[in-house]
């Protein structure tokens, strides 16, 4: 619950990961010290994850590199 309160204060994000390289996406997030949480996998070969506002900027040279689709 405290979690989702600082959460709150930061400001974060709810986006959509589509793509054939979403493990790998994720590897290059957290080895980038890029905060992800709640991340929820779908059949559709969707994921659904969390990041701070500050870090959505780092995105994209990532899904560039990995060749996946980001949807906020």
């Amino acid at each position: 619950m405290l979690n989702k309160f600082f959460k709150f204060l930061k400001g974060y994000v709810i986006i959509e990961v589509s793509g054939s390289d979403i493990e790998r996406f994720l590897n290059i997030c957290v080895r980038r010290d890029i905060d992800v949480s709640d991340v929820k996998h779908h059949s559709d070969g969707t994921t659904v994850l969390c990041i701070s506002v500050r870090n959505f900027v780092l995105l994209r040279p990532i899904a560039y590199k990995t060749k996946t689709k980001i949807k906020r």
